[in-house]
């Protein structure tokens, strides 16, 4: 009796001691979230004000240099209204500001493809879908800095990886020095064939097969204006990459 009681206690004390464990490594992990979240937010307010610039440079209104010029400043100070509260790490108010702009725009494309603006209402769904890519990389930082999902969540979804896809849709596509000199060169505001022949040293047909790779792997997008741009798939990925970088450097 006296051993089954000891051995008991030995069993509870082993529970208390796996869930004091577990509970600092989520600690512990949370905090390690909110430094890399605090990292990615000057990324990421970076890469909305260049893409918010990139935007505006590709306008070229067809209808009214008058109505250009209008769309170009409602434009910059419905961005501010967010990158501004972003700027200042008010990710909630931030978010709640960029859906309003979201909602906004949507309302404004609607409204010209009622009166046949054509041309307007297509500058609108664009400027959205920019807005959304925004948006998703907004509420991935805000994930970064809530409560960790529970491990046995994390197991699961490790454990579902499958190599054969991982291989084809990431990894494959992006094996490449040349690619990951086009998306950086993107992020950095350099977005146009010319700036991708400078960062790569290849030139027609050779450079155009990597840029059509990200094109068909989701990495990057191409605008009306012949611009490129990241979507949202491809920022993770850079934003990834390169925070695995910084921390292989400090091993």
């Amino acid at each position: 009796m006296r051993r089954n009681k000891e051995l008991a206690e030995l069993k509870d004390e082993i529970a208390r001691f796996r869930n004091e464990t577990k509970q600092r490594l989520d600690l512990i992990e949370h905090e390690l979230n909110k430094y890399i979240a605090l990292n990615y937010l000057r990324i990421i307010v970076d890469y909305m004000g260049r893409t918010t610039i990139d935007f505006i440079k590709s306008l070229n209104c067809r209808e009214s240099r008058q109505y250009e010029l209008e769309c170009k400043e409602e434009i910059i100070e419905a961005q501010q209204k967010y990158i501004d509260q972003l700027k200042l790490g008010n990710l909630s108010e931030s978010n709640k500001a960029l859906g309003e702009v979201i909602d906004i725009t949507r309302h404004i494309e609607q409204k010209m493809t009622k009166k046949g603006r054509d041309i307007c209402a297509a500058c609108c769904r664009r400027q959205i879908n920019m807005l959304m890519i925004n948006k998703s990389l907004l509420n991935e930082l805000i994930a970064l800095k809530e409560p960790p999902i529970q491990n046995e969540e994390k197991l699961e979804i490790i454990c579902n990886v499958n190599p054969s896809e991982l291989d084809k849709k990431i990894l494959t596509p992006l094996s490449h020095e040349v690619r990951l000199q086009i998306m950086l060169s993107i992020f950095k505001g350099n977005n146009r064939f010319a700036h991708f022949i400078e960062a790569t040293g290849l030139s027609g047909g050779h450079l155009l097969y990597h840029v059509n790779k990200l094109i068909e792997h989701g990495f990057i997008q191409q605008y009306y204006s012949k611009d490129y741009g990241l979507t949202k798939k491809g920022m993770r990925v850079l934003l990834s990459l390169a925070q695995l970088n910084k921390e292989n450097d400090q091993i």
